[in-house]
């Protein structure tokens, strides 16, 4: 069942480079960074993920990556994801992705304890400027 928002990012695309080809299709790797807000508490954000085109028209995408999380008093989370994303029809180079997040964290006591072994879904609006705003909701 889908729970409560949880968490709000504002990222930056940083890099993108291809990591591989594959009977014409490209496998290319982007990393992000940013800001967000998890339950009240600010951490920044680095990601990074690699796409791979599923449609004839090559505006469906498949998305896997990795993350961490880190607030200004060190404590750390991680995440992993899986995601399809979808190019704008109205927007050139601007893209809609959902998806779904696995984290972990060791953190026992501090305020990312609530995010060790949390599911999440998400949906992230990336604009034509390379700007990206994220939603998540814990998944009960």
């Amino acid at each position: 069942m889908l729970g409560d928002l949880i968490a709000e990012e504002k990222n930056k695309i940083i890099s993108r480079r291809v990591l591989s080809v594959e009977d014409g299709i490209p496998k290319i790797e982007t990393s992000t960074t940013g800001m967000g807000n998890y339950k009240g508490t600010e951490y920044q954000q680095t990601s990074t993920f690699y796409t791979i085109p599923r449609s004839e028209d090559g505006k469906i995408f498949y998305v896997e990556g990795l993350g961490t999380i880190s607030t200004n008093e060190g404590e750390m989370a991680t995440y992993s994801g899986q995601a399809v994303g979808r190019q704008s029809e109205t927007v050139t180079g601007a893209m809609r992705f959902y998806g779904s997040l696995f984290y972990r964290t060791s953190s026992k006591n501090g305020k990312l304890a609530s995010l060790s072994n949390l599911v999440a879904v998400f949906e992230t609006i990336v604009d034509d400027s390379n700007n990206a705003r994220a939603k998540i909701w814990e998944w009960k």
